[in-house]
């Protein structure tokens, strides 16, 4: 049995599956069809073509940002 994964994510402590990728996370919270969403592994901003190649790892920390409309 594998021990799950520890990350941090929007500031609150997780746990994931190991081997989850970033798309497996932002898919499990926020749903499929989740444009509009950016998504940083350990303060770098990933594209959103990297996220299923983007396997997440004990104590990366995870933000997903969404713009804000303002002047």
């Amino acid at each position: 049995m594998s021990t799950p994964t520890t990350i941090r994510f929007n500031g609150t402590e997780r746990t994931v599956p190991p081997g989850t990728t970033l798309e497996q996370l932002v898919t499990e919270v926020l749903g499929p069809g989740h444009a509009g969403v950016a998504a940083a592994v350990g303060q770098q901003v990933v594209p959103a073509g990297a996220w299923g190649l983007t396997v997440l790892a004990e104590g990366d920390q995870v933000e997903l940002l969404t713009p804000v409309a303002g002047g």
